[in-house]
C-alpha cells in the first residue's frame, strides 16, 4: 500500500462523523454473536479501533456494545483470540469509563476467571471510582493460591507489578509484604527438572526426566535461574523467569512508596524508612542477592551457543542494576555485594564483549561505595585493555562513573591506593577504562586522606575515548546522559566540564540534531568566569568544528608526512594534509580549554572549510548556534559581572564579522549579537565610558557598517544613550566631546556615501538617523557642542533635500533635532529623559514635559 493510500485512510478515519460511528457500532452488534460471521465482525472491530486511534477527540460507544466487548475480553476465548484482543484494545481507547458504566460493566466477580482477564482494563481504568482497590484483594488471593494454574498466578503478579508502577499508593504494606514473600519463593524454589515434552504422541513412552543445563551445556547442580537452559520449562520455572524480569520494577517502586511515608507502621511506633523497608520486604533482599550471585557465577561460564553471550550481557546488566538497588534499600549488603562486583569488574575489564555491563557496575560503585574499606592490592590490578578492533564496550564507563559520584563520600582510602591507581595505555590498544577515579574530585573536598590527583582519569575518559569515538552515537548518548544525571556534581565538585568542554562540544558538533535539547541544559554548567569567553568562541565556531571533524574522519589514516607546500588547498581534505593548515583544524577540534580563546587565522580556517558549507551535518550544526547563543547570553546577563562584560565587548566587536560564511547562519548570529549588545550595555552602562578605546576604534571605521549595520547602529545608539554622567561618574565633558567628534565625522562620511552611491551603498538612512540622534544627545550634555551639532544637522539636511529615496524622512528628523537643540534647556530634558520615563509616570503626570509641549502646541495652533 502506498503512502498516499495510507494517508487517505487516515483522513477518512479522522473525518468519520458521529453518525458513521453509530452505524459502525450497530453493524458490529448485528454480527457480534454470529460465529459464521466472525471474520466480518473482526474486520468491523478493526475499523472501529482504527477510527478511535486516529480521532482527535474522545469518543463514547453505546453501552450495549461496551458490554459485549468487555464480556468478550473477560472470556478470552482461544478460538476468537484475535477478536478478544481487538475488543480489549477498543475498550482501552474509550477508558476511563464513567462511574455508571464502571460499576455495571467492570464490577469484579470474586473468584471468577473473568476478573483475571480484565486485569489490563482495571489498570487502564486506574483508581477512578475505586476500581483498582476492588480488584487487589482478588489478585492477592490468586497470587498465593497454589492450586491455581500458572496463567492466573502470572497475570496476578503482572497486575500487581503494574499497580506498583502506575498506582503505587494503592498498595499497602500488607500487599507488598505478601507479594515480596511470594517472589522470594519463586526465585529460589523453582524445579531444576525440565518439563516433559508436551507434544509427545506415544502414550507408552516414558519421558526421561532431565535436569536443566547451565549456559555452557553442563547439567545444573544448583537452583534454577533465568540463565538455565531447558528444552521445555515447568510452570514454576516460568514464574521464576517472570519474577526476575520484573523484580527491579517491583523493588524500585515499592521502595519509593515505603520511603515516602516516613513514620507510621502497623503497630503505630516510629520507624525509619530503612527499617520499614526491611520489615516489609522481609527476606526478599537476601534471596535476591543470593539469586543475583548465582547469576554472576553463571555468567562466568562460556556459552555453548554463541548467541547466548548476548543474553549473558543483558542478564549481567540487569543483575548489577538490581544489586545496586538492593544496596540502596539495605546498606548492610554493601560490603558483601561489593566484593562480588569487584570480582566481576576485574573479570570483565579484560573481556571486550562484556563491557556494557560495566556501566551498571559503575552505577553500583557510585551509589554504594560508602562504607567499604578498600585495599590497594585490588586497585593495583585495576586496568582495562581494549583491542583496537573492538570498541563496543565504551558505553560501560559512563555508568561506572555514575556509580562513584553519588555515594563514595566517606570511604577510607589509603594513599598507597592512589599511588598505584594509574592507567597505562598501550599504543596498540584503543584505550584503557579508568572505572573508579571519577569519584576522586568529589572526595578531595571531604577527606583529608585523599592525596591523589584524578586529573589523569578525567583526561582519559573525556579526551581519548571521546575524541576517538565521538561518531559512536550510542556511546555519546551514554556520555550525555551521564553528564545530565550528574550535572550539579560535575559542575560544582569537579573541573571536568570547565576543562574538557571543547571535547564535549564535539558530541553536539557531530550529532547536532540529536543532542541539542540536552546541550541547552548542559551549556550553563560548562560556563565559568574563566571559560565563558572561550565557550562563546566555541559556539560561534561550531560549524567549523563540525566541518573539521568531517574532514578528519574522511582523511586517510596513514598521513605520517605532511606537505610543506604553501599553495591554496583545493579542499578541506587537501588542507588537512598540509602543515600550514592542519594546526587550524587541530585547534578547532582541541580537547581541552584554556589554550586560547580563538585563533588569529579564522579567515584562513573559513576558507579551508568553504567546500563544506552545504554539508548536511554542517548545516544542521549552524542552525544550533543561535539557540545556544541565546542560552549563553541569558546566563551572562543573569550571572555575569561588570568585569566580564568589559572583556566580552571587544570580543563581540571582533566576532560580529568573523563568522563562518553561511548566509543564513551569519544573518541569525549577527541579529542575536546585535540584540544582546544593547542588553549588555543597558545592564552595564559604565562600559561605554571605560571601553572608549575599543568602541571608538570600531565606530571610526565606516567599513565596520558593511554587513553588520544593525550591530553598528545599536552600538551608536548605546553611546548616545549611556555616555552620560548619570550612568558613570567617570564620564567627563572631554570624553563626551571625543565621542561626539567620532560620530560627527562618521555622520559626514556616511551621509556622503549615501549621496554618492545612492543605489549601491551598503549604508542606509537608518544608520545616519541613529548617528544624528546620538550626536544630538551628546551635544545636550556638553552645551559647547550644540552649535556644531546644529551645523552638522543643517549640512545633512542640505545634502538630502534632493534625495528621493527616503531623504525627506531624514530631513524631517534633522529639522526636529535642530528645533530642539535651539532650546538648550528643553533639549537636555527631551533628549536625555530620566529613567523614570520607562515606568510610564511621564505619560500620566500633568506636569510632565510631553503634556506641556502638546498643550503649548495646541494653544499656539489655535492662536494662529
Amino acid at each position: 500500500m502506498s503512502i498516499q493510500a495510507v494517508d487517505n485512510l487516515f483522513q477518512q478515519a479522522r473525518k468519520a462523523s458521529d453518525e458513521d460511528i453509530e452505524k459502525l457500532c450497530n453493524n458490529i452488534l448485528d454480527v457480534f454473536h454470529q460465529p459464521e460471521k466472525l471474520t466480518e465482525c473482526t474486520n468491523l472491530l478493526r475499523q472501529l479501533y482504527f477510527i478511535l486511534q486516529v480521532s482527535d477527540h474522545p469518543m463514547s460507544l453505546p453501552k450495549k456494545l461496551l458490554e459485549n466487548l468487555i464480556t468478550s475480553v473477560g472470556l478470552m476465548n482461544e478460538r476468537n483470540l484475535k477478536q478478544c484482543l481487538i475488543c480489549q484494545r477498543i475498550v482501552k481507547e474509550v477508558m476511563p469509563l464513567d462511574a455508571e458504566n464502571m460499576s455495571e460493566l467492570l464490577q469484579p466477580e470474586s473468584g471468577s476467571s473473568v476478573t483475571k482477564n480484565l486485569f489490563p482494563l482495571y489498570i487502564a481504568q486506574g483508581k477512578r471510582y475505586g476500581c483498582i482497590k476492588s480488584v487487589l484483594s482478588s489478585a492477592m488471593r490468586w497470587l498465593g493460591n497454589q492450586d491455581l494454574d500458572f496463567e492466573s498466578q502470572r497475570q496476578s503478579f503482572v497486575f500487581l507489578v503494574a499497580v506498583s508502577i502506575l498506582h503505587t499508593s494503592s498498595l499497602n504494606t500488607e500487599y507488598i509484604e505478601t507479594t515480596s514473600s511470594k517472589i522470594s519463593q519463586w526465585l529460589l524454589n523453582a524445579s531444576i527438572q525440565q518439563a516433559p515434552n508436551p507434544y509427545t504422541i506415544n502414550p507408552f513412552r516414558k519421558d526421561q526426566t532431565n535436569i536443566v543445563n547451565e549456559i555452557d551445556g553442563t547439567p545444573s547442580q544448583n537452583f534454577f535461574t533465568f540463565l538455565n537452559i531447558g528444552q521445555y520449562y515447568t510452570e514454576d520455572q516460568f514464574l521464576n523467569i517472570h519474577s526476575f524480569s520484573m523484580l527491579y520494577k517491583w523493588l524500585y517502586h515499592c521502595h519509593k512508596q515505603l520511603t515516602s511515608d516516613t513514620t507510621v507502621t502497623n503497630n503505630g511506633s516510629d520507624m525509619s524508612p530503612t527499617d520499614r523497608c526491611k520489615q516489609v520486604f522481609g527476606n526478599l533482599a537476601s534471596k535476591t542477592v543470593e539469586y543475583c550471585f548465582r547469576l554472576l557465577d553463571q555468567c562466568e561460564r562460556k556459552p555453548k551457543v554463541a548467541t547466548d553471550a548476548e543474553i549473558q550481557i543483558a542478564c549481567l546488566y540487569e543483575t548489577v542494576t538490581i544489586l545496586d538497588l538492593i544496596c540502596s534499600i539495605e546498606a548492610n549488603y554493601i560490603p558483601k555485594v561489593h566484593q562480588e562486583i569487584k570480582r566481576l569488574y576485574t573479570r570483565l575489564s579484560h573481556d571486550v564483549t562484556a563491557f556494557p555491563v560495566i556501566i551498571q557496575i559503575l552505577q553500583f560503585f557510585i551509589n554504594h561505595n560508602i562504607t567499604v574499606l578498600y585495599q590497594s592490592q585490588y586497585y593495583s590490578s585495576l586496568s582495562i585493555t581494549v583491542s583496537i578492533y573492538n570498541v563496543t564496550a565504551f558505553p560501560v564507563i559512563i555508568q561506572i562513573l555514575q556509580f562513584f559520584i553519588n555515594h563514595n563520600i566517606t570511604v577510607l582510602y589509603q594513599s598507597q591506593y592512589y599511588s598505584s591507581l594509574s592507567i597505562t595505555v598501550s599504543i596498540y590498544n584503543v584505550t584503557a577504562f579508568p572505572v573508579i577515579i571519577q569519584l576522586l574530585q568529589f572526595f578531595i573536598n571531604h577527606s583529608s586522606a585523599v592525596v591523589h590527583d584524578p586529573q589523569e582519569t578525567y583526561q582519559h575518559v573525556f579526551t581519548e575515548i571521546l575524541s576517538q569515538h565521538y561518531t559512536d552515537q550510542g556511546l555519546m548518548f551514554d556520555i550525555v546522559n551521564f553528564i545530565m544525571d550528574n550535572l550539579d556534581t560535575l559542575c560544582y565538585k569537579t573541573s571536568i566540564l570547565s576543562t574538557y568542554f571543547p571535547n564535549i562540544f564535539k558530541i553536539l558538533a557531530w550529532h547536532p540534531r540529536t543532542f541539542l535539547a540536552e546541550f541547552i541544559d548542559i551549556l550553563p554548567a560548562l560556563m565559568s568566569p574563566t571559560t565563558s569567553l572561550e565557550i562563546f568562541h566555541t559556539i560561534l565556531d561550531l560549524p567549523c568544528m563540525t566541518g573539521a571533524l568531517e574532514t578528519i574522519v574522511k582523511s586517510p589514516e596513514n598521513t605520517s608526512q605532511l606537505s610543506t607546500v604553501t599553495v591554496t588547498p583545493a579542499s578541506s581534505l587537501e588542507a588537512y594534509q598540509m602543515a600550514l593548515y592542519r594546526p587550524l583544524l587541530t585547534f578547532i577540534t582541541r580537547v581541552e580549554g584554556g589554550h586560547g580563546d580563538t585563533i588569529n587565522r579564522l579567515d584562513s580556517l573559513h576558507g579551508v572549510l568553504d567546500d563544506l558549507k552545504n554539508n548536511p551535518r554542517v548545516t544542521v550544526a549552524s542552525q544550533t548556534v543561535p539557540v545556544l547563543l541565546r542560552v549563553w547570553f541569558e546566563e551572562i546577563l543573569e550571572n555575569g559581572g561588570n568585569d566580564f562584560a568589559i572583556q566580552l565587548l571587544p570580543v563581540m566587536l571582533e566576532r560580529s564579522i568573523l563568522l563562518y560564511p553561511k548566509p543564513d547562519f551569519t544573518a541569525d548570529v549577527k541579529r542575536i549579537l546585535s540584540e544582546n549588545l544593547v542588553k549588555l550595555l543597558k545592564k552595564y552602562k559604565s562600559i561605554v565610558i571605560s571601553q572608549y578605546d575599543e568602541i571608538s576604534d570600531f565606530l571610526i571605521s565606516t567599513r565596520n557598517i558593511y554587513n553588520r549595520e544593525e550591530f553598528y547602529t545599536n552600538l551608536v545608539w548605546c553611546v548616545g544613550e549611556y555616555c552620560t554622567v548619570q550612568h558613570s561618574k567617570t564620564c567627563t565633558a572631554d570624553l563626551i566631546a571625543k565621542y561626539y567628534n567620532i560620530l560627527e565625522a562618521v555622520t559626514y562620511e556616511t551621509s556622503g556615501i549615501i549621496i554618492n552611491n545612492d543605489e549601491t551603498s551598503y549604508i542606509t538612512l537608518k544608520t545616519v538617523s541613529v548617528l544624528i540622534s546620538a550626536l544630538s544627545k551628546l551635544a545636550t550634555r556638553c552645551q559647547d557642542l550644540i552649535p556644531r551639532a546644529i551645523l552638522c544637522l543643517t549640512k545633512v539636511t542640505k545634502q538630502h533635500l534632493t534625495n528621493s529615496n527616503g531623504g525627506e524622512i531624514l530631513v524631517s528628523r534633522c529639522q526636529e533635532l535642530i528645533n530642539i537643540l535651539k532650546l538648550p534647556n528643553f533639549a537636555s530634558v527631551i533628549l536625555n529623559p530620566p529613567e523614570e520615563i520607562e515606568s510610564g509616570r511621564w505619560h500620566k503626570d500633568n506636569t510632565s514635559i510631553p503634556i506641556l509641549l502638546r498643550a503649548s502646541h495646541r494653544h499656539l495652533t489655535s492662536d494662529g
